[in-house]
């Protein structure tokens, strides 16, 4: 990351990543929460020092943190390793059922046991691992989170998969979690919700294109860690620069869309439920006039937020033989049915096949590929 746009980028991703954790965590150690804050109450009413339950909470929440920023910094490191290779359209559904079917045999394992047994056992933290004083209640929260990282980090790397600020889905994994930590059944919950987890990685390695929304099998960048797959004649790189990941894309303008790309307007006047929308820049000829057409194609993700910047101002140059030296200015363009979740920078190009370097500004943040067009 250049400059300075690392600290920003990793402290915008810390207040998303707290809060995310607060509405998904926090739920289900409510039971120890209150039974800390009763326990204080009392030592007040004997005269002792009170210790406020958010003290608790903080320690909690920082192992939560930590956990988070080790991701974020394994998630830049894969992606500045990938760009030096083509991203083949095969990988992503097979990484994505890999991540599923890995957390789902986690809920079966003894480690997963034991730290479930904590989490579900509020008694159990306050009578055996209190500490006094506001530096016990922050150890007591950064032990209980812990544990509850031990319990709870296979469900949360399914969000990898599925799309980071994907609301549906944290819903749906909180409300496991919860029910894991506080249902009279939740052990057993717990290990039904592994099992599925291995079908569905399974199926999403064998069947990939049932999953068309799942983050690391969507056909546009969803969240933090998602991948699009390309398709057939297409190459794949990635990249990250300040606050921002990179999807380049490469190939012939037909492998991209078989259905027309127009103005608003006119999508607006025909009522399409196809097709492309160019919502400005212009867009050269996709027929071959002598040469050989290419289209790149430029998906911008916000690391932070996990979704597509909309509104980026985006410059483009390609360092070759055949191709001009000037600036690329890409159109933003988007699906009419995906809607401006889907919105991407394309331009067309006339080169010939061999090794080229893509350069890539956004606000002033640059990318560099290393590209081959076949």
């Amino acid at each position: 990351m250049p400059g300075q746009a690392a600290p920003a980028a990793a402290a915008l991703f810390a207040g998303m990543w707290l809060v995310m954790m607060a509405a998904m965590m926090l739920p289900a150690i409510v039971p120890v929460v209150l039974l800390f804050r009763t326990v204080q109450r009392q030592r007040g009413a004997r005269g002792g020092p009170v210790v406020p339950a958010a003290v608790f909470v903080s320690g909690y929440l920082a192992v939560w943190l930590l956990a988070g920023l080790g991701a974020d910094l394994a998630y830049t490191v894969a992606h500045a390793l990938g760009a030096r290779v083509p991203f083949g359209p095969e990988v992503a559904p097979y990484l994505g059922g890999a991540i599923l079917v890995l957390a789902g045999l986690y809920q079966f394992t003894p480690l997963k046991n034991v730290c479930l047994t904590h989490c579900r056992s509020p008694l159990h933290v306050v009578m055996h691992g209190w500490r006094d004083g506001r530096g016990g209640a922050v150890r007591m929260g950064a032990t209980h989170g812990l544990f509850c990282l031990g319990c709870c980090w296979g469900i949360m790397a399914v969000l990898f998969v599925v799309g980071l600020m994907n609301l549906g889905w944290m819903a749906t994994l909180s409300l496991v979690i919860v029910a894991e930590k506080l249902a009279p059944r939740g052990v057993a919950l717990g290990r039904v919700v592994g099992g599925l987890f291995v079908a569905l990685g399974v199926l999403m390695a064998l069947r990939p294109a049932l999953f068309p929304a799942a983050g690391l099998a969507s056909s546009g960048p969803m969240a933090m860690g998602s991948m699009p797959v390309p398709a057939a004649g297409l190459a794949t790189y990635r990249a990250v620069a300040g606050p921002y990941a990179f999807t380049l894309t490469i190939g012939p303008p037909e492998a991209f869309t078989s259905v027309s790309l127009m103005t608003p307007a006119e999508a607006r006047r025909t009522h399409a439920r196809t097709g492309e929308v160019m919502l400005d820049g212009t867009m050269a000829s996709a027929m071959p006039m002598g040469g050989m057409q290419r289209h790149l194609e430029l998906h911008v993700v916000d690391r932070a937020m996990g979704m597509a910047v909309t509104g980026a101002h985006v410059t483009m140059r390609v360092l070759g033989r055949t191709t001009p030296m000037g600036m690329l200015h890409p159109a933003r363009i988007h699906d009419v049915q995906e809607g401006r979740q889907d919105l991407h920078y394309g331009v067309n190009l006339k080169v010939d096949r061999g090794l080229y370097v893509v350069r890539v500004w956004v606000h002033g943040h640059p990318a560099t590929f290393r590209v081959h067009i076949p």
